[in-house]
């Protein structure tokens, strides 16, 4: 199935294995840059029609997943996270955008050198840094989960929490790398305890230095 690539002008086609999709990368994306970003989107289809098709297929087949990641399996939560991988079917039935940034600044313009990617809700688009094509990627998380990621917070899952939590980008995403075999238990329970440890350290700097 094809995927329409439009990049710095030059319309490209790519083939994957799901359906039709469009995407546009703007201009500042080196031609090597915009293969990794489709080569990501791509990834992100896959991750996202495996998660998908193994949810309306059957959601009970995948209580233990759901228990890991959102900490119960009752019908509403599974409801509740099938409603937003339909809304991530819908946006991905239109126009992705995808602007090539160096770095994320926040509201107070402070620099974020680590962040990978971003949303915009308003303009709906993706903003992709310098950190994702330079970040050496572990078994926890792949660039496809990163744009996966990125899509959840278009639709409006706004947290980032990595468990128990079914408004959470991260969670959503936690979910679909652990449904579609990218990721272990282990994996999702490892790098979310490496993550409140250095959550703690932050905070404990941020006393340090007030």
């Amino acid at each position: 199935v094809l995927i329409v690539c439009y990049c710095g002008g030059m319309k490209q086609t790519i083939f994957t294995n799901k359906n039709f999709f469009k995407i546009n990368i703007d201009d500042y994306a080196s031609q090597k840059e915009a293969k990794v970003i489709v080569e990501s989107f791509k990834e992100c289809v896959d991750i996202f029609y495996t998660t998908f098709n193994a949810l309306r297929k059957d959601t009970k087949k995948k209580a233990s997943e759901f228990e890991t990641i959102f900490g119960n399996a009752e019908s509403k939560t599974m409801l509740v996270v099938l409603n937003s991988l339909y809304d991530i079917k819908s946006l991905l039935g239109s126009e992705i955008k995808f602007m090539r940034q160096s770095f994320f600044f926040d509201r107070k313009h402070q620099k974020h050198a680590d962040v990978l990617a971003s949303a915009n809700l308003d303009k709906k688009y993706v903003s992709i840094y310098n950190p994702f094509f330079e970040k050496d990627f572990r078994k926890e998380d792949n660039r496809g989960g990163v744009i996966f990621h990125e899509l959840a917070h278009l639709v409006g899952l706004k947290d980032e929490s990595e468990l128990n939590n079914i408004k959470s980008a991260e969670c959503l995403k936690n979910f679909a790398l652990l449904v579609s075999g990218r990721v272990s238990v282990e994996d999702v329970v490892d790098n979310n305890n490496e993550n409140i440890e250095k959550s703690k350290d932050s905070d404990e700097e941020d006393r340090k230095s007030t």
